[in-house]
């Protein structure tokens, strides 16, 4: 399971996922940035975090 949280920008996306390694999170997945699809963009960032869990941070893109 990974928990998801919605941020208003891709530098708060960029600034969550900077603090949570400096705090000791560990990088999951891609490094922070856009993922398409057909239908929308998501500028997303991964961590796992100390205790374990699976974290993210999403940026809905306007196109």
């Amino acid at each position: 399971m990974i928990i998801g949280f919605k941020v208003s920008s891709p530098e708060l996306v960029d600034a969550w996922h900077a603090a949570g390694l400096v705090h000791g999170g560990t990088a999951y997945k891609e490094p922070p940035g856009i993922r398409a699809s057909a239908s929308r963009s998501l500028y997303l960032a991964y961590l796992r975090a100390p205790a374990g869990n699976k974290l993210c941070a999403t940026h809905f893109v306007t196109n």
